[in-house]
């Protein structure tokens, strides 16, 4: 196996795993899915509960996941990565109307479950009304076992509602500190069931060839190899990695192969910079890792006709969705951002606020004039800033971490002349630190008034990666006040929440559409057993 080095903020450390037995070492996911009937202008939303496959509890393992929308021939529409948090994560997709009515496979999986072939696909029919009239359609569809409607662990407040009605479900107290998710949505007939979490079983895929996967135990991977551009054996190397509008910064180095892994705490940006931290950078040249690409087992499937009563049903949600959409704005969903990612100098920095000295034209004319603990060399024509020790014993022969706007500067020559007038603050930390692979004779951190600049690296690689997907509180139409009263109200999609907590009594509203909804309750309880609960309601 190429074991490759992985870099933290706080850790220098790799680990690489191969198949396994060792049942520690694997997963299971399963993935509920708020509806697998749409039609375009819709949203798909998604919860994810990944699973130890021998004790049914929800894994700790991995921390990050991948789902993918994938159309009939296995061509990825859309990609996206979570977070998984104790085994858990969510998130949505909006149904984009471009895409083509057909049948959908949804994705889910870990590093840790792709390693054992392994993966979970939710099989969705999506419509698209709008690129051609529609007559009788044929879907390549699974069948599902009929679902049970009736289950006595939740109570209603009563089984007809009005329009925009408040419903009230009551759990029964064995569903208390469960992890659970709900979807209230329209019940559309002749559709495929979905999967139960009490039945569920991973899809095999045809065995990869590779097998150099890194599981994120830790956090967002990030791997690649350095080469160098002659072809000539490679060696050890410094690399660091900048996520600028973030103030990430990760430094440590390649393998004698030139093999590298990132692991990314709590990232939320996509725009990130990776260099090599030698005076020879030109020389080499950094390649990203491909992802693997999935090939599937294919599996005994069955036609579902959709006849005049469906076509009818799509004709209405098209309208419906294209009203619901023009009050989007009104109807927000809340976004957690991620917390800041604190480094371990920071109480130890000194901060330095320009606009409290006489302004000079330059960073080499600042540090003359105003930063007392910083001075410059010149060796072979080149400039290099050196913050002095807390004890003034500066080693120069240690290099100066230099930060521009997150974004790590090797070549001090480079900004040396950098216009002043466009810096808001400079910190300093006075002090020997040990960075990944270097140690370094202080930092140096520079802040500037245009938080979105991105300094120029010369010899860098500038790249985008999918980010994980945001936690978020989703809407919740609220008629106990009057706010709302006079907007139309098309949902089909009467309530999702992905998080319940079971303590409190779940409460939603019905919309303006009258007729049968589908409620349904997903998740593991306080014993680790799985619960499906299905019932449905009547909208008069």
């Amino acid at each position: 196996m190429n074991f490759k080095i992985a870099l933290t903020i706080f850790f220098l450390s790799f680990i690489s795993f191969g198949k396994t037995d060792d049942n520690t070492l694997k997963e299971e996911i399963y993935t509920q899915i708020n509806n697998n009937f749409l039609v375009t202008g819709e949203k798909l939303y998604y919860k994810i509960y990944c699973l130890n496959p021998i004790t049914k509890k929800l894994s700790k393992q991995s921390k990050i996941g991948n789902i993918l929308l994938l159309n009939s021939k296995n061509e990825v529409i859309y990609k996206q990565k979570f977070n998984l948090t104790n085994g858990e994560a969510y998130g949505d997709f909006f149904i984009d109307n471009e895409l083509k009515s057909g049948t959908y496979k949804l994705i889910s999986y870990t590093n840790l479950i792709l390693l054992n072939d392994n993966v979970f696909i939710n099989e969705i029919v999506i419509i698209n009304p709008f690129i051609k009239k529609i007559d009788s359609l044929e879907f390549l569809y699974n069948k599902n076992i009929k679902n049970s409607f009736n289950n006595d662990l939740i109570s209603l407040n009563k089984q007809k509602f009005s329009q925009r009605d408040l419903v009230e479900i009551k759990l029964d107290s064995t569903l208390i500190n469960g992890k659970y998710s709900i979807s209230v949505y329209k019940k559309t007939n002749t559709i495929p069931n979905t999967p139960k979490i009490t039945n569920y079983k991973n899809s095999k895929i045809n065995p990869l060839k590779n097998k150099n996967i890194t599981v994120e135990t830790r956090g967002y991977t990030l791997s690649g190899t350095v080469t160098r551009k002659d072809k000539k054996g490679m060696t050890y190397k410094p690399i660091g990695l900048s996520v600028p509008r973030q103030k990430i910064n990760l430094i440590g180095s390649t393998n004698k192969n030139g093999d590298f892994s990132f692991y990314i705490k709590n990232l939320n940006d996509n725009k990130l910079n990776l260099q090599i931290l030698d005076d020879n950078a030109h020389a080499y040249k950094i390649n990203l890792d491909d992802e693997e690409k999935l090939s599937f087992i294919p599996k005994k499937s069955n036609y579902l006709k959709i006849g005049n009563e469906i076509i009818n049903e799509i004709k209405k949600r098209a309208i419906y969705t294209q009203i619901n959409r023009s009050f989007i704005k009104l109807k927000k969903d809340s976004i957690f951002k991620n917390k800041e990612i604190k480094k371990t100098y920071d109480s130890r920095i000194k901060t330095i606020y320009l606009d409290d000295y006489k302004r000079f034209k330059t960073l080499k004319e600042t540090t003359v004039e105003v930063l007392d603990d910083v001075f410059y060399s010149q060796e072979n024509g080149r400039y290099k800033f050196h913050v002095r020790d807390i004890i003034n014993e500066t080693d120069k022969s240690l290099p100066t971490l230099l930060i521009i706007n997150g974004q790590i500067i090797y070549s001090h020559d480079d900004y040396i002349n950098f216009s002043a007038y466009k810096i808001k603050s400079i910190s300093l930390l006075k002090e020997k630190y040990i960075f990944g692979a270097i140690t370094y004779q202080g930092i140096m951190e520079i802040n500037l008034f245009d938080e979105n600049f991105i300094p120029d690296v010369p010899n860098s690689y500038n790249f985008s990666l999918i980010n994980p997907e945001p936690k978020k509180i989703y809407y919740k139409e609220d008629y106990s006040n009057s706010k709302n009263n006079r907007i139309p109200d098309y949902r089909t999609q009467l309530y999702w929440n992905p998080n319940l907590d079971s303590s409190k009594n779940i409460t939603f509203y019905t919309s303006d559409i009258k007729g049968e909804y589908t409620i349904e309750i997903q998740g593991i309880d306080k014993k680790n057993k799985p619960i499906f609960i299905q019932k449905q309601i009547t909208v008069n």
